[in-house]
């Protein structure tokens, strides 16, 4: 049973002669009844044939077959595994599942679960004869359908039920090709749940049968009851109608249309990176982390609330600028953000103006839903276009989740977004009655070296609800908006580290601490006055990983060192490469922006942690709290001079580490240089250092600007780690040049060639 690990199940076996529920003992049924019991249930088991097509161009998305739990194991005919819908159209053949005839023109079989648009027909088989087929009415409290046929078939035999037949009792059930019936004696064993509820296990779709062979009873449902509830005609059991399937659809495709709202966000573009290439952690590169605009779905909480089912990162939220909301009208509502949700992947947007509609939320336990007929509503946002198509759904089943809550096991597409936007369709969960029963969101985690954009899971609106109700306990305060001039701000641990591998994890003895050198760093260098010198840290300690209270799972630590980042190497080929390959030129010292820097800055400045180092043989632990770095590289004040074709920043930490410079030292770094541009004919590389123009001492970016406006022919002092020379550089005249606009980054510009400049 789905669910059992959260289980306390109590079992009574069942014993070689078959026992009913109140404990009498009745006779077992010899093999020559069970097989004439099957050639009687022969006559009335038909083949169901559901054959799937596209509807605009869209296929069906998920498993065939894979919602409804077949009677017994798969023997003989075994279909292929992870088979779709979209493979069965393109092999041009049917999914097939066994049904059993109720009635001349009436089958119970397992519903698909497919939204009609994509059903191109359904047809039963009884032998050769096939006819037409469909749904005729959905149990409200079993799983399956009901189909009415077009015509009878002949040579079949109706299945008549008398659930006032005593066991012992058999059951009768198709495997998973729908082509093989088995017959099997019915387990009568009890189990009892933790919370005292007492049900006998079945396997969906079993038809019982007496030794008489008159069926007692069908089971729509994986838990029968104890005192035999469950045995009658299944026509008695309370259902809806096509028609009255089809008015509670449309009812709640209305609330969904009114709840569930088409959210467009605009962020600022990303700051541009000057080195393409640049060491150190990667994300910055993801496409998703680059884009500007998303457009996807929002549930509306309240009329003043939506949460916007978006899992952004701190510094894809600290982009976001302007965010919209569009009700079913096509009118726009504008919206400011207001929290990003700590443990779930999305975040609060208060609206300017009220919106009315947002669906009632289902107060009753997740639990209390399994197998029920419900309502899915398939919400699909691309771009500017929004779906939404509403079917039947059921829960068949649960999964253990965080904190031991019960999560519904309902079918969903694997990802929920790629990169920015939303891909799939978004499935959500609704009762009978209208109300929100489950919507899809991923976990978010709060502590994380990597991207993890897994599968959403189907959370309770309930608990999820509750979740939000807890304040600021429910919301990250640092995954938010930011200021331009703040983006770039990132945590200092003010270490240099060498990744290990397994043979400098043999040499430092922590092979079994580091997974024999796959995780765990080398300090290679502290930084003066630096939160790890503060904490006593030393070059040659091994960092193991980082704990957060409140967060199970610790950090494992991982160096970055790249044996290609070599001092003379780096220098010997910069003469060497061309003027159009500037801009992909990778910074010869290690970025500040690493992995295990991106988690400290998206824990948030001043959160208190702990890192395990290895030193002296011992593992022991150092207290920290997250501090803002002092300014980088990427974040430094820069100066683009439009008329000679250069960019340069204020030397930071790093790069004054990386120079050797002492703090006195004069210079700012040349961040980039346009191919064709004076500077660029004049033989300035990037990476080089300006430390004088016309003889005068550069010691910052404001230096640097006023010297490179003054216009005239220039002196400029270059530097090149040990090495200096003058360049010679003709610019405008002062007042004829003008202030280059504000560069995001240092990319190429597209100047075109400028005229020759004198050269020393």
């Amino acid at each position: 049973l789905a669910g059992s690990l959260a289980m306390l199940a109590l079992t009574i076996c069942s014993t070689a002669v078959a026992q009913e529920a109140d404990g009498k003992p009745g006779a077992s049924i010899d093999a020559a009844a069970r097989r004439r019991i099957g050639d009687q249930i022969a006559q009335a088991f038909v083949q169901v044939e559901i054959t799937a097509q596209y509807d605009n161009g869209q296929a069906p998305n998920h498993e065939a077959g894979g919602y409804r739990m077949t009677s017994v194991p798969t023997a003989g005919v075994t279909p292929r595994p992870s088979e779709n819908w979209e493979q069965l159209i393109d092999e041009e053949r049917p999914a097939v599942q066994g049904g059993f005839l109720l009635g001349p023109r009436r089958v119970y079989t397992g519903d698909p679960l497919l939204h009609a648009r994509f059903i191109k027909s359904i047809r039963v088989r009884f032998g050769d004869q096939v006819v037409d087929a469909k749904p005729s009415s959905y149990p409200i409290e079993q799983g399956g359908m009901f189909l009415e046929l077009a015509a009878p078939l002949a040579g079949t035999r109706p299945i008549a039920f008398d659930g006032t037949l005593v066991g012992p009792y058999l059951a009768v059930g198709y495997d998973e090709s729908g082509r093989l019936l088995d017959v099997g004696s019915m387990s009568r064993d009890v189990t009892i749940s933790a919370d005292g509820k007492r049900f006998v296990s079945a396997e969906v779709e079993s038809l019982f049968v007496a030794a008489s062979g008159v069926a007692v009873g069908l089971a729509g449902t994986s838990r029968l009851s104890v005192d035999d509830a469950w045995k009658g005609d299944p026509a008695s059991w309370p259902a809806l109608t096509g028609e009255q399937m089809a008015a509670k659809s449309a009812t709640v495709e209305k609330i969904a249309n009114a709840s569930l709202l088409r959210v467009s966000l605009a962020l600022r573009s990303p700051p541009s990176k000057g080195d393409a290439q640049r060491r150190g952690y990667d994300g910055e590169r993801d496409e998703s982390d680059a884009a500007t605009e998303w457009n996807g779905t929002g549930v509306l909480i309240d009329e003043n609330t939506v949460l916007v089912l978006a899992k952004f990162r701190p510094k894809v939220t600290a982009r976001l600028e302007r965010v919209r909301v569009f009700d079913i009208t096509g009118k726009e509502h504008a919206a400011k953000f207001a929290s990003t949700v700590k443990d779930w992947g999305g975040f609060t947007a208060t609206l300017d103006a009220p919106i009315t509609g947002a669906a009632p939320i289902a107060k009753d336990p997740i639990k209390s839903f399994r197998d029920r007929l419900l309502v899915r509503a398939e919400v699909a946002v691309r771009g500017e276009a929004r779906s939404v198509h509403v079917w039947q759904q059921r829960i068949f089943g649960f999964t253990i989740g965080r904190r031991g809550k019960f999560f519904p096991e309902v079918p969903t597409t694997d990802q929920l977004y790629r990169g920015m936007q939303q891909t799939s369709p978004l499935s959500f969960i609704f009762g009978l009655d209208g109300s929100l029963i489950a919507l899809p969101i991923q976990h978010r985690e709060k502590i994380t070296a990597e991207r993890n954009d897994g599968p959403p899971l189907m959370v309770p609106a309930a608990m999820l609800m509750e979740e939000l109700g807890q304040g600021v306990l429910a919301f990250d305060p640092e995954n938010r908006p930011l200021a331009e001039e703040e983006e770039n701000r990132l945590a200092w641990l003010g270490v240099e580290l060498q990744g290990l591998d397994s043979e400098l994890a043999r040499a430092n003895n922590v092979s079994e601490q580091t997974e024999d050198g796959s995780t765990g760093a080398i300090v290679t260098f502290v930084y003066e006055n630096s939160p790890a010198a503060t904490a006593g840290l030393k070059s040659g300690d091994v960092l193991l990983r980082i704990h957060v209270e409140g967060q199970p799972k610790p950090l494992e630590i991982s160096g970055e060192f790249d044996s290609s980042r070599n001092m003379q190497n780096f220098w010997q080929y910069l003469d060497q490469i061309p003027a159009e390959y500037f801009d992909r030129i990778p910074t010869p010292w290690p970025a500040s922006e690493t992995s295990l820097i991106r988690s400290l800055t998206d824990l948030g400045f001043g959160t208190p942690f702990s890192i395990d180092i290895f030193r002296d043989g011992k593992v022991s632990s150092v207290d920290l709290k997250v501090a803002q770095s002092p300014a980088h590289y990427e974040a430094a004040k820069r100066f683009a001079s439009e008329d000679l074709g250069i960019t340069v920043r204020d030397i930071t930490y790093e790069v004054r580490r990386y120079f050797r410079l002492k703090p006195g030292d004069p210079g700012v770094i040349v961040s980039k240089v346009e191919k064709g541009g004076k500077a660029a004919i004049s033989g300035v590389k990037p990476y080089e250092i300006v430390t004088s123009i016309n003889d005068q001492p550069i010691n910052s970016v404001a230096d640097a600007e006023k010297g490179l406006k003054a216009g005239g022919e220039m002196r400029i002092g270059i530097k090149r780690m040990t090495q200096g020379r003058i360049v010679k550089v003709k610019a405008g005249t002062a007042g004829e040049v003008k202030d280059a606009p504000k560069i995001e980054g240092d990319t190429p510009s597209g100047t075109g060639e400028a005229a020759p400049a004198e050269k020393k």
